[in-house]
């Protein structure tokens, strides 16, 4: 083999039986080669003649103007076409269409209110105590937000200066009770005052808001019946002491209601109000609710027992403390003795006494002086009472010291015995005022005596008793 036949240009010939027939005649290699256009007329004197590619390109460069210069149309000249750039006009539509969608999420959210928060100023109570005193800031008073809800009356707050009661058997007999500074709203001492507990009477309360805040009139009048009158019969509730047929103003019905402690005054208010004492008790719970009472809840208007019908001593004390915001609702619960007005069935009307009050002075304690509040009994619930009090000013009149400002509320439960709730009032109002030290030898003439009763005097307590025929 030859050595030199890789050097060699192969032989790319096809089969003669492939091949195809040349022209007879003519250049392959000058055929193979594009020819560049003829040009139509002169140019500098120049005719084209016979072409020469190697003069043609030389005259080309002396000619002036890249128009004038022919393309040329060659294998080797040709370039890949570039690729288009986006238009301008494109960019600035999805420009456009992004400042719509935006403007049209601004527009929605400034109508539904939610976009405006992001803008407010922040109030007093987002800016920390710290951080306003390093600023130089003094805060007046804190700006509460507008979904805090609002009520009348708020819990007591339990501080490091909170006690718990002592224990003593002989007075301060009691399962639960709270006592509350009304000046400060704190818990001075407490004893299970937010567990469950069975208000019993207590509950009148509550019924002497609902009655007084919704009563059209207090001179209007209620007729009593049988039907109202003998399941209070039949419970052994206390009565103030109506008949079956007598009509009975609503603001008889009120202190027969409170002094003492009438399911008879109870229910009549209760249908005066409601129209029956089952939609009446539903008031008394909305009315809960409005105070922000949240451990309690109400079955009835009289207190009798019912599993559902229960509050807490916290409760108890705040329904009291609103109560006697109001002037004649705190009149009542501080009245002692009141006579109901003339009717057929009572011509000399019927002569009440409170049964807390018939128990006290109001001044045993020494220090303070219990101004009212109202007394409970049932079976599961046992001797209750929630009392109010001020402080005893020395001279004062009895009349001028139930107008005073309220200083304290204490609520007490399960006592067992009618007079050791007020027996553990007296104690408690001289132990705890101002904080004084507790003292619990007490001589007998502190212990309550329940005053006696005579028709002279004009008072007469109702117990249940099935009506005269």
């Amino acid at each position: 083999m030859d050595n030199n036949s890789n050097n060699r240009r192969p032989n790319r010939m096809p089969p003669p039986q492939q091949r195809r027939q040349m022209p007879p005649s003519g250049d392959m290699r000058q055929r193979q080669q594009p020819r560049p256009p003829q040009r139509p007329q002169q140019n500098n004197g120049m005719n084209t003649g016979t072409y020469d590619r190697h003069v043609y390109e030389q005259r080309m460069q002396r000619t002036s103007g890249p128009e004038r210069r022919p393309e040329i149309q060659h294998p080797s000249n040709t370039v890949p076409p570039r690729r288009e750039k986006k238009k301008p006009s494109v960019v600035l539509v999805w420009i456009a269409v992004l400042f719509a969608v935006l403007a049209l999420i601004f527009l929605i959210s400034l109508i539904s209110g939610k976009f405006g928060m992001l803008f407010e100023k922040k109030d007093n109570a987002e800016i920390t105590t710290d951080a306003a005193v390093n600023a130089g800031a003094k805060i007046e008073e804190t700006e509460v937000p507008e979904d805090t809800p609002q009520y009348p009356v708020t819990y007591a707050k339990y501080t490091d200066d909170t006690v718990d009661f002592p224990y003593d058997e002989e007075k301060l007999d009691f399962a639960n009770g709270i006592l509350i500074d009304l000046e400060s709203n704190t818990v001075i001492a407490s004893r299970g005052g937010d567990d469950m507990i069975y208000p019993a009477s207590m509950t009148k309360v509550m019924t002497l808001i609902v009655a007084v805040e919704n009563a059209k009139s207090l001179d209007d009048t209620v007729t009593m019946t049988s039907e109202m009158l003998n399941p209070l019969h039949n419970a052994e509730a206390s009565v103030a002491g109506f008949a079956p047929g007598e009509e009975v103003t609503v603001r008889d019905l009120i202190y027969g209601l409170i002094l003492p402690s009438g399911g008879d005054g109870a229910v009549g208010l209760s249908l005066y109000i409601a129209g029956s004492e089952e939609a009446f008790a539903e008031m008394m719970n909305e009315k809960a609710a409005e105070l922000g009472l949240t451990g309690t809840h109400f079955t009835n208007s009289t207190g009798l027992h019912d599993p559902n019908h229960y509050s807490t001593c916290h409760d108890i004390a705040l329904i009291v403390e609103y109560a006697i915001k109001d002037e004649f609702m705190k009149e009542v619960l501080c009245t002692y003795k009141y006579t109901t007005a003339p009717t057929e069935q009572h011509p000399d009307g019927i002569p009440l006494a409170s049964t807390m009050l018939s128990r006290m002075d109001g001044d045993e304690s020494g220090t303070m002086f219990v101004q009212g509040g109202k007394t409970g009994y049932t079976i599961e619930g046992k001797n209750c009472l929630v009392s109010f009090a001020t402080e005893l000013i020395e001279g004062a009149s009895e009349e001028e010291l139930k107008k005073n400002d309220t200083k304290y509320v204490l609520v007490t439960t399960k006592s067992n015995d009618k007079f050791k709730p007020v027996h553990a009032a007296i104690a408690i109002y001289k132990m705890f005022y101002e904080n004084s030290v507790p003292v619990l030898d007490g001589t007998d003439s502190e212990k309550p005596v329940e005053k006696p009763v005579t028709e002279d005097e004009g008072v007469k307590i109702y117990t249940a008793a099935p009506p005269n025929p």
